[in-house]
């Protein structure tokens, strides 16, 4: 049976915003980033972007669709299964525009990710977002 675990490097990286939006997109460029090369990541809103130049694109039209605003994401429910060298899980997502003093809820949903441990971290394979409803 999988070991379920928080997983506390999850939250470190979801709190230094480096798996998601202008940050991804500066440590894929840097060759920091937590997806795995040929990592996918699936979205309802950008479509579905495979490997470094695929997630790049992405970030490229993530950071159009801000219109100048801040966004944020609140992340709770963080749970992963870990087996062996793979772990599955996500976690639930709130995420807010902040543009001219206005705070507006923009979207609901989840995170599933599937993840693999490689040369001793812990690396995204893919990530598919689903939202429940948005703005």
């Amino acid at each position: 049976m999988p070991k379920t675990e928080n997983f506390q490097w999850y939250v470190e990286q979801v709190g230094r915003g480096e798996i998601h939006g202008h940050a991804l997109a500066r440590t894929l460029a840097s060759g920091s980033s937590k997806f795995q090369n040929y990592a996918i990541l699936e979205s309802p809103l950008f479509g579905k972007h495979q490997g470094s130049q695929g997630l790049l694109k992405f970030t490229a039209r993530y950071k159009e669709s801000h219109g100048g605003a801040q966004v944020r994401h609140v992340m709770s429910n963080v749970s992963f299964s870990i087996a062996g060298d793979r772990a599955v899980g996500g976690c639930y997502l709130n995420y807010y525009h902040c543009k001219d003093g206005k705070v507006s809820l923009s979207a609901l949903g989840r995170y599933e990710d599937q993840l693999r441990k490689v040369d001793g971290e812990w690396r995204f394979e893919s990530r598919k977002v689903h939202l429940d409803g948005h703005a």
